[in-house]
């Protein structure tokens, strides 16, 4: 049977909806807490830690392991491995062919069909700004977009580095380190080369690893999430780099957000209750020993979620900020606007069921799709037709504007993820091939100024166990902290494998060229600050 969709529902992670209305793969629990949910999250880690090590395109003749923390250079891996050439560069020749002829892509590719020639893609892919941070199995590493520079952070034998996630200014990268002696989250500051500058600051976060790591627009703080160490739930907190961190609230689900300018954070949190937290409040963990907030009780299991609650929300995941004063989130079966002051509410768009949604970052359009039960089944979920897309077909994607309400339909094909590009006017989703344990799929690219160039050239990927297990399932989420497009909206990070070759593909978007093999990796979120030099030297002392 082959299978349409995946389904986004802060109940039933990882439900597969079939073309009959049948479950066809298996339902987590929702006693398990989102998202990576604690023993599940567990056995999928030690899966993918296993596979990455069986299967990773790093020649280890070639690569140096690096504890991050052990002295203040850089760990520099020579690219000469699977993913690049054998003089240390990218390999656009050879990613031009493999993204193009076969069975596991229909992009064009060559000169003869208008295609770049590789050394004007080598040259496009050079001028990219910003710097990829990359998760290599259970390394976090930093590369240019060329694939020059690939440097490993962390991460090795003797410890999982993971959730590489970038400041906005692209200036901080922090991740979890987790070891058999310690359990932290690290930061790397960059300077104004965008070359790391000494050690990074930890942070000692004792208790369950953290799964989700989300900047404050400043720089300042990071929100994290991680299971609980007081009851079955997930735990929210921030902390400073480098600084303690600091124990916020418990929930299950939980979803956050920062506002634009201001030290809030909303929250979606147990299906129905959207609140607002102020991080000054949150309590400092005691010792590592201790594993508990200092100077708070512990929650019992009838305590209510620290926090003020702005009004009654559910069928959705992640709300977002239109402006520091107003929320869009699903209220009263629509998708509306609320203000934090008043609590007055505005619908945008009605709504038959639940929602995925991404804001666009000039925060003029929102990306929408809805899913609901047509037979009332509680194990099932089927793609539903919203009152404004009445005459589309089932599971369309559609982009609304705030101002003036008007639709655009993206798709009306099955998709499993979708972010914006920085600049808001292109839209980047991601289409199943085929039931979704083959893990095939295909990055599509839309923009209301007419065709993309690069959707036609876009490949047929072999997905990342990573990706598709542990982000897709909450993109909407990580479209607060985990960025795909380049800086300037030409270019787009692909993961996976083209033709048996696996690792990070940088697709640029604007012009007719096949896709380029930059870097090994399972994972990619691109930096959007200073941009190193190929041959920048290790970091000052």
């Amino acid at each position: 049977m082959s299978v349409r969709r995946v389904v986004i529902d802060p109940g039933r992670w990882g439900v597969v909806v079939g073309d009959r209305g049948t479950t066809t793969v298996e339902d987590i629990p929702r006693t398990v807490p989102h998202p990576a949910r604690v023993a599940t999250a567990a056995v999928l880690l030690a899966l993918l830690v296993l596979a990455a090590a069986c299967s990773s395109p790093t020649d280890p003749a070639a690569s140096s392991e690096s504890s991050g923390s052990a002295d203040s250079d850089e760990t520099t891996t020579s690219t000469t491995n699977s993913a690049t050439g054998p003089e240390g560069g990218t390999d656009a020749d050879r990613a031009e062919d493999d993204a193009t002829g076969g069975g596991d892509s229909d992009a064009d590719g060559g000169e003869a069909d208008g295609a770049l020639a590789v050394d004007a893609v080598r040259e496009l892919l050079a001028g990219l700004d910003g710097q990829l941070a990359i998760g290599n199995g259970p390394v976090v590493a930093v590369a240019r977009a060329d694939g020059q520079r690939y440097i490993e952070l962390d991460g090795g034998r003797t410890n999982l580095a993971s959730q590489p996630t970038w400041s906005a200014d692209g200036t901080k990268l922090i991740w979890s380190s987790v070891s058999a002696l310690a359990q932290e989250a690290r930061v790397q500051l960059f300077d104004s080369e965008g070359v790391a500058d000494g050690d990074p600051l930890t942070t000692n976060v004792p208790g369950p690893p953290v799964f989700y790591f989300q900047w404050r627009s400043d720089g300042d703080e990071a929100l994290y999430l991680r299971n609980s160490i007081r009851r079955p739930t997930v735990e929210a907190g921030v902390l400073t780099p480098g600084g303690p961190a600091r124990w916020m609230a418990d929930g299950d689900p939980f979803f956050v957000a920062w506002a634009p300018n201001e030290p809030i954070i909303a929250a979606h949190v147990a299906e129905e209750r959207l609140a607002l937290f102020d991080p000054a409040g949150a309590a400092a963990f005691g010792a590592a020993d201790e594993g508990e907030p200092d100077g708070a009780s512990e929650p019992g299991s009838d305590d209510p979620v620290v926090g003020d609650d702005l009004v009654d929300g559910g069928g959705f995941s992640s709300p977002a900020w239109l402006d520091d004063e107003t929320l869009v989130a699903v209220v009263s079966g629509a998708l509306s606007a609320v203000d934090i002051r008043t609590g007055s509410v505005e619908p945008l768009v009605a709504v038959d069921g639940p929602v995925q949604f991404v804001l666009s970052p000039d925060r003029s359009r929102v990306a929408l799709q809805v899913a609901t039960d047509p037979n009332d089944e509680d194990d099932v979920l089927e793609v539903a037709v919203t009152p404004i897309q009445e005459g589309l077909a089932d599971g369309s994607l559609i982009v609304v504007d705030v101002a003036d309400r008007s639709v655009d339909v993206v798709t009306e094909r099955s998709v499993v993820a979708w972010e914006w590009s920085p600049d808001s006017t292109k839209l980047a989703w991601l289409e199943l091939d085929g039931p979704i344990s083959r893990r095939r799929g295909r990055w599509r690219f839309w923009s209301a100024d007419g065709p993309v160039v690069g959707d036609a050239r876009s490949p047929l990927l072999q997905l990342s166990v990573k990706e598709l297990v542990n982000y897709f399932p909450f993109f909407a989420q990580y479209s607060f902290s985990l960025h795909r497009w380049s800086p300037d909206s030409s270019a787009f990070a692909l993961v996976g494998s083209v033709n048996g070759r696996n690792g990070i593909w940088i697709h640029l978007v604007d012009v007719p060229a096949a896709p380029a093999l930059v870097a090994p990796g399972d994972l990619v979120s691109w930096g959007f600050g200073p941009t190193p030099s190929p041959d920048a030297g290790r970091s000052p002392a």
